[in-house]
């Protein structure tokens, strides 16, 4: 009863938003051009609703970014931030974030570098069965514990060896049940390759773990990606992916993109 009254009061309060108050979060992005994707990536589960029926996700077919462009026309608000959050959204061109921002549906709140704003989660609901849904052996889980010792997909790995499993996850040549899930796409340059079909990092950390290492660990990553681009215009071409063409730079990012999120536990 408590929920559906806040829901009521939410909805009451953002009705009273003019629209002339309201901003258009995505206005400046260009989702026509095909080169965008908004991933969803669950940083706390509630066990309810869309995050337990969706999961991680990621939208990229123009049609339903442009619907969410011009419905996520959002109201600024004042009213405090909650202290935690369902969804850390990614809105990534190409191989880069351009925009980020985080949601808690149950609060209806949104909060980005533009401000804080209400979001009625029905906003995000309405596109339950719009968005694709990352299967779990598509994300590759990497945790930085108090102690600072690494996990991936919660196998404890020595820092020696961290580079080249990573470099392993995330090869397009890698098979077998542990690694993403690969499909074929036609890529500028290269026609039809098989390539991963989604392989996103996420990559989280207790408040106790040291600054340098978590920094060490990004470095690490960084490095790990483009050594796989690296040999990729190696095999190809017979030069590093620096010397390639901006044009070739950009397909290669399509076959090695690097999606990553960040989170801090309260560990």
């Amino acid at each position: 009863m408590k929920k559906i009254f806040v829901s009521i009061l939410a909805t009451v309060l953002f009705s009273n938003c003019s629209n002339s108050q309201n901003i258009s979060i995505f206005e400046e992005y260009d989702f026509n051009s095909g080169n965008y994707k908004l991933y969803g990536i669950v940083t706390k589960m509630d066990g309810t609703g869309f995050v337990e029926n969706v999961g991680d996700f990621v939208i990229e077919d123009t049609v339903t970014l442009n619907k969410i462009k011009q419905d996520w026309k959002l109201c600024p608000t004042d009213k405090a931030r909650p202290h935690n959050y369902m969804y850390s959204i990614r809105l990534a061109e190409n191989d880069s974030n351009v925009f980020y921002f985080d949601i808690n549906l149950d609060y209806e709140y949104l909060t980005c570098k533009k401000g804080g704003f209400e979001f009625p989660a029905d906003l995000l609901n309405k596109y339950e069965n719009s968005v694709v849904k990352i299967s779990g052996k598509n994300v590759i889980k990497i945790y930085l514990d108090a102690n600072n010792q690494i996990f991936i997909n919660d196998t404890l790995i020595d820092i020696t060896n961290f580079r080249s499993k990573i470099k392993k996850n995330l090869n397009i040549h890698s098979e077998g049940v542990e690694y993403p899930e690969k499909h074929f796409e036609n890529i500028p340059y290269f026609g039809v390759i098989q390539k991963n079909k989604c392989a996103m990092i996420k990559l989280g950390n207790s408040r106790k773990t040291l600054y340098r290492f978590y920094i060490q660990i990004q470095e690490e990553l960084n490095q790990a990606i483009h050594e796989l681009r690296d040999e990729f215009c190696m095999e190809r071409f017979g030069i590093v992916f620096a010397d390639c063409s901006q044009e070739v730079q950009t397909s290669v990012k399509k076959i090695y993109p690097f999606t990553i999120s960040e989170t801090v536990s309260e560990e």
